[in-house]
């Protein structure tokens, strides 16, 4: 994307009096404004200034924020009502909506004395063939692909569509490059690799989809000098992406992991014995976070009711446990697993990913992945050496019909404790035993939360941050507001505390929701800015749109949870941070 040209002429012709008089309008605004009172359309603004139709109808739409326009009536009053014609244009840019959208990118990294030493073949011979594999790997992960000339080459996930598994395709990306080199043992061993997570301005389509256009170049930097400065056969990981491989997937330990090997890279780095590098624990001592399943009494009770009833022969159990994201599904799953060992029973941990027809399944801790084939096995099988606890997480990234077959399998199965957790359930699964569905915790609980997460940090670095005890309740108050009773939220958010603006791994976790639902973009941005709510009529008339066009767009919005209506018709977001992320992702 281009930075639009200042057309230094026009920029001359504007009295200096507009800037004492309306301080808060950048110069282009102030130009755009002199051109609407003169009686110019945005097309004629447009060629005047030398920008595109789209970039005036983006900046018409910020003076009329600004300016606290909600209605032609109002624009007159205000002098600028001639800022269209008699057939107004939208005042929503069509080639694109920019946003800044959390993105992961994958450095690849060949040392050019490594290529030219290589007696094996031709050095552009193996770059084009590892090119290949980028594309394929590209397509395969809606990613991104940029050759590099400097290095191999680089990958972009999560700006066509993001997903909260998108840290892990990367790491499937990675293992596979390095797989293509198997029959290059020289360079194989040689290869480095880079992973960052940041932000990157991104054009996108109006109801969701990338419109071909990203600016991502902070991040791929990090991430090429990540790979540059990698020892070889490393890949090295950026603290956000670190962060986020410890958040997104079920791993409870809370450690930095610097790198990981590229040989490893065929099973998840969740546990020790995960073949990585190094493990520095935050703090020294590796501690589970099992501690925070605060306020989920009422879910553990039941739990001790069905594995007692297992253990004792009475009953064989198929369970369900159903949450969104950040509500607790694994901690309980980690928490079953315990409770079976503690009962002396064989404990089979199965945790699912995307990314694969035939199903993406590894075992925790050891990250080791398997087919199937040894679910339905585990299901299945009689050992008669003590009761089973099977459990299988993320249950919703299996394929529908392997999801159908297991639970099928897992009805029948004798001697058998089996918990699938999953965000929703299919109708066509095999109804459980029991299921237990996790929803937003209570007020008392997700305080005690934040007070819990905020002592894992140094009391000196919170004293001084937070000046009093005045202070610290204020702020354990507006987190608590914040999480709206989701525990992942409140525990981010408290370990983040001092940053005015949301955590990345929580824009990834709230980004991949918004992107799954196709809403009007148009209108989220126009809610998230409005500086009070507004009704249907108002917005479609600020926007110059239909209201039955807003109301449909509403009302799908409402359907998705994301925006609401009050008694007197105005429309909001339906959660603080729903609303922070939209604010936060917009470029004016």
């Amino acid at each position: 994307m281009n930075q639009e040209p200042v057309n230094k002429s026009a920029a001359v012709a504007f009295p200096n009096q507009e800037v004492e008089l309306l301080p808060e309008l950048t110069q282009r605004q102030r130009q755009i404004l002199a051109l609407i009172k003169a009686g110019k359309v945005n097309k004629e603004i447009a060629n005047e200034l030398g920008i595109g139709l789209g970039t005036v109808k983006q900046h018409v739409v910020a003076l009329f924020k600004k300016l606290h326009v909600s209605n032609r009536t109002m624009a007159v009053s205000q002098g600028i009502s001639q800022a269209t014609d008699s057939h107004p244009e939208s005042t929503q840019i069509s080639e694109g909506i920019l946003e800044r959208r959390p993105c992961i990118v994958l450095s690849i990294f060949l040392p050019d004395a490594t290529l030219k030493a290589s007696a094996e073949s031709c050095p552009k011979a193996i770059v084009q063939e590892l090119h290949k594999t980028f594309s394929a790997l590209a397509g395969a992960h809606d990613a991104l692909f940029l050759a590099n000339k400097a290095s191999i080459g680089d990958l972009i996930f999560g700006i066509k569509r993001g997903t909260e598994q998108d840290i892990f395709k990367a790491l499937h990306a990675a293992r596979a490059v390095f797989d293509v080199l198997t029959v290059y043992p020289n360079l194989r061993q040689d290869l480095r690799g880079g992973l960052a997570a940041g932000c990157a301005i991104s054009s996108m389509n109006r109801y969701g989809g990338w419109s071909g256009e990203v600016v991502a170049s902070a991040v791929i930097a990090h991430a090429r000098e990540l790979a540059s400065n990698a020892t070889s056969g490393e890949l090295a990981l950026g603290t956000s992406a670190a962060k986020l491989l410890k958040i997104t997937g079920p791993n409870v330990y809370r450690t930095t992991i610097p790198c990981l090997l590229f040989k490893a890279l065929d099973r998840m780095p969740w546990g020790k014995d995960s073949q990585l590098p190094q493990f520095q624990a935050e703090g020294g001592e590796e501690q589970g976070d099992e501690s925070l399943i605060l306020g989920r009494e009422a879910e553990l009770e039941v739990l001790e009711i069905l594995f007692s009833e297992v253990f004792r022969g009475q009953k064989n159990h198929l369970i369900y446990i159903e949450g969104e994201t950040g509500m607790g599904k694994s901690l309980l799953c980690h928490y079953a697993a315990k409770r079976g060992l503690d009962m002396k029973g064989r404990v089979h941990h199965f945790v699912c990913h995307s990314g694969s027809k035939e199903g993406s399944l590894y075992m925790y801790p050891s990250g080791m992945p398997v087919k199937p084939q040894t679910l339905l096995h585990s299901l299945k099988s009689i050992t008669g050496r003590g009761h089973d606890v099977i459990i299988v997480d993320d249950a919703h990234l299996l394929p529908i019909d392997i999801l159908i077959k297991a639970t099928e399998t897992a009805k029948a199965a004798k001697e058998k404790m089996v918990i699938f957790a999953a965000r929703k359930f299919s109708k066509y699964v095999k109804p459980p035993c029991k299921t237990i569905r996790l929803g937003h915790l209570p007020k008392t609980a997700i305080e005690s939360l934040v007070v819990q997460s905020l002592g894992l940090l140094e009391k000196d670095t919170i004293k001084a941050e937070q000046g009093s005890d005045a202070d610290m309740r204020h702020s354990i108050a507006r987190i608590v507001q914040y999480a709206a009773g989701v525990p992942l939220f409140a525990i981010e958010l408290a370990r983040h505390h001092w940053q005015e603006t949301l955590p990345f791994s929580l824009q990834v976790v709230i980004n991949a929701r918004m992107d799954g639902l196709k809403l009007d973009r148009a209108l989220l941005r126009f809610v998230s800015k409005a500086p009070f709510p507004m009704s249907v009529t108002e917005i479609a008339e600020t926007m110059w749109e239909s209201p039955d066009t807003i109301e449909l767009a509403v009302e799908q919005a409402r359907a998705s949870g994301v925006l609401c209506r009050n008694e007197e018709g105005h429309i909001s977001f339906a959660h603080p941070l729903l609303h922070m992320l939209v604010n936060q992702s917009g470029v004016e």
